[in-house]
């Protein structure tokens, strides 16, 4: 998570953002991209820490897996853009939140100890989806459309073009394209 510009400022410290350590690579083929926001990318090789708000890319023969410090882990396959929006997450309360945006490729996500009491939220160009305690595989094709299969876990909700369906039903799948 993010200092807020405020924080700074009444510390007397210049005004800036500042990224937090939300976990690392725990495993990858090929070389994935990591770029944090306020550093040059580097290849996400086994160790590397991730940073609130970097944004994780892969090429054709790329694979990457996150490891976050609540337990959830990403899997992105090739030819994917993965962007940590939010992940707040409190050890000693086992409470945080955390939110993604995959703008293309593939993604696997099983659900560490936030998912397990509240909702993480996942938005591509055509959905924005909420899992809670479970494991999800997410597509999104070049045109936008997404297409979600809900594996495991206690709930999945997704929210296209103002409708919300809501399961509780692992094995279901859902697509949605855009427009």
């Amino acid at each position: 998570s993010r200092l807020p510009r405020a924080s700074w400022w009444a510390c007397g410290l210049p005004v800036r953002w500042v990224s937090a350590r939300v976990g690392s690579s725990s495993a990858g083929d090929g070389e994935p991209i990591g770029q944090p926001p306020t550093g040059n990318h580097r290849t996400l090789h086994v160790g590397i820490d991730m940073n609130a708000d970097e944004k994780g890319t892969t090429k054709d023969n790329d694979r990457a897996h996150l490891v976050f410090l609540d337990g959830t882990s990403l899997t992105v396959g090739p030819n994917s853009a993965v962007v940590i929006d939010k992940y707040v997450y409190d050890a000693d309360k086992k409470l945080g939140e955390m939110a993604l945006t995959v703008s293309k490729g593939t993604l696997r996500f099983v659900g560490g100890v936030i998912s397990k009491k509240s909702e993480v939220k996942i938005t591509t160009p055509s959905a924005t989806m909420g899992i809670r305690g479970g494991i999800l595989t997410i597509a999104v094709g070049a045109s936008g459309a997404t297409t979600a299969n809900f594996l495991f876990g206690a709930s999945f909700s997704i929210t296209s073009q103002g409708v919300t369906r809501t399961t509780t039903q692992p094995g279901s799948q859902v697509n949605v394209t855009p427009g």
